[in-house]
């Protein structure tokens, strides 16, 4: 779920609950209902919102960088590389 979405659902809720108070159709009831609504929007960011917002940060592209080409000297000596008959052995 979007955080968009997920606002749009409090601007709703927070309308409607303008509405009802001035309208005076808010009574111990509705307050109760409201109530249970509420808890469950703050559970929706909790658990929807709230983990895409905080640990996806936005993909910054780098350019990209061609390695410099590195010839070899002449003077470097030639690596070594182990052969099969070479016992390796723990010290």
């Amino acid at each position: 779920m979007s955080p968009k979405s997920y606002f749009i659902f409090w601007g709703v809720f927070a309308l409607s609950a303008g509405v009802l108070f001035l309208v005076g159709a808010f009574s111990m009831l509705t307050l109760v209902v409201y109530g249970f609504i509420t808890f469950g929007l703050i559970f929706l960011g909790m658990m929807n919102v709230l983990p895409a917002a905080v640990s996806h940060p936005p993909v910054e592209r780098a350019e990209a960088i061609t390695p410099k080409k590195v010839f070899p000297t002449p003077e470097a000596a030639p690596v070594k590389t182990p052969s099969s008959m070479t016992a390796y052995r723990a010290a």
